[in-house]
């Protein structure tokens, strides 16, 4: 006879539902956690680069983040620029209750933020240029 509750217990634990997280499976869980960094990193900043001349004469090339902002008229301006590893540590911050602290989860941000910086097309559909879960 086929039972219905063993039928529901067998495809909750060959699908890894985790009841507190609300998500299906770890695989969906990283894309939908990826897009939603990049949905947060593109609302708030915008990558740059930022071109010195020494005393020397050497041209040399920062890469900086500019931190968004409204004017007067409602339109995004940068108010100021950060480094990535701040914006690392933001992520941080921002996405303490979704993504556990571990030392993937550190790489894992690090490479969300090298992937959007560069424009990686992959990001949009939550795929990142390495192969990494945190």
């Amino acid at each position: 006879m086929f039972n219905n509750n063993n039928y529901a217990k067998r495809f909750n634990e060959l699908c890894n539902y985790n009841r507190s997280k609300g998500v299906v499976n770890e695989q969906t869980s990283q894309l939908d956690v990826v897009k939603q960094i990049v949905i947060f990193l593109n609302n708030n900043y915008k990558p740059g680069e930022i071109t010195t001349v020494a005393t020397d004469g050497r041209v040399t090339t920062k890469k900086v983040i500019g931190v968004k902002a409204k004017d007067d008229k409602n339109t995004n301006v940068i108010a100021t620029n950060i480094s990535p590893l701040d914006v690392f540590y933001r992520l941080e911050e921002e996405f303490k209750n979704q993504i556990e602290k571990s030392e993937k989860r550190d790489v894992f941000l690090k490479t969300v933020v090298i992937d959007w910086f560069n424009g990686y097309d992959g990001l949009k559909n939550g795929i990142l240029s390495k192969n990494l879960s945190y």
